[in-house]
């Protein structure tokens, strides 16, 4: 016997608990395909903070002093939060650890050919 998922009811006592679309969770909408709408913007919001930070690093005269502490107090705690309760694969991960990379290159204002092992002995990461 095949059982699907939207056969079944849950109830809690006598009280029927509908089946939702999505919900909401740690900031991250999740339905019933997964969560790849949220992973995806995650991506974007990391791409919006360095676009962020290319800006204020224009017109600085400090760029590690100001970028850095952005980056370290404001836009990683605000790209981090709720990616626990996600499912990230390989190439979900590369593409957030590119733009990593971009930012720390950014905020020590080396070319985007330097090591990235370079860049994250000088930011200590």
């Amino acid at each position: 016997m095949v059982m699907r998922l939207t056969e079944i009811e849950w109830n809690i006592g006598e009280v029927k608990i509908d089946k939702t679309k999505e919900y909401k969770y740690l900031g991250c909408m999740l339905n019933e395909h997964g969560c790849a709408r949220a992973k995806g913007e995650k991506v974007v919001k990391a791409i919006q903070w360095w676009g962020r930070l290319s800006s204020v690093a224009k017109y600085r005269a400090n760029k590690y002093e100001c970028v850095g502490g952005i980056r370290k107090y404001v836009a990683v705690p605000s790209i981090m939060y709720g990616m626990n309760v996600m499912a990230w694969n390989g190439g979900d991960l590369e593409k957030l650890e590119l733009l990593q990379n971009r930012v720390e290159r950014l905020a020590l204002g080396t070319p985007k050919w330097t090591a990235v092992e370079v860049i994250r002995e000088d930011l200590g990461c």
